[in-house]
């Protein structure tokens, strides 16, 4: 393990929706940590992978860091597939100096489970976001049932 410097993480999470004022400041709206998929299943017995959108926000202070970095995400699927998501410059000052990334990701629900966004500072794990997927039958369809007069 290295022991250089990294910044302060103020927040790093994962919600339904990531709202920004005029002055930077944020709101965080339904902070998520879950997400329930229904699942049609095909003809021939498999199943569609939904595609779904999230928000994220994470929140670095510089503390002891000062100079040009870069911020990565990456998912981690239960299978132990890597993907990256986002790779990020970030500029910090010094002290109490710090940037907000407010992110939207696109995901396809292909793997059930634990998943995990990586928070990568300049190559360090900084943070890992756990995000769990869970598959649940479609709902029945009812049928509007007609009366006669």
């Amino acid at each position: 393990m290295n022991n250089k410097p990294l910044p302060y993480l103020l927040a790093a999470l994962v919600c339904e929706r990531v709202i920004e004022g005029k002055d930077g400041a944020i709101s965080i709206v339904r902070i998520a940590d879950r997400i329930e998929l229904q699942m049609d299943e095909a003809p021939s017995g498999t199943y569609t992978a939904p595609r779904f959108t999230l928000d994220g926000v994470i929140c670095l202070r510089s503390g002891p860091v000062t100079g040009d970095f870069t911020l990565k995400i990456n998912l981690e699927k239960p299978s132990g597939k890597t993907k990256e998501l986002r790779s990020l410059p970030v500029k910090l000052l010094g002290s109490d100096h710090g940037e907000n990334f407010v992110l939207n990701f696109e995901l396809k629900g292909d793997e059930e489970g634990l998943h995990w966004f990586q928070v990568l500072f300049d190559g360090e794990m900084l943070t890992r976001i756990p995000f769990m997927i869970v598959r649940v039958p479609a709902k029945p369809r009812s049928v509007a049932s007609s009366s006669e007069t």
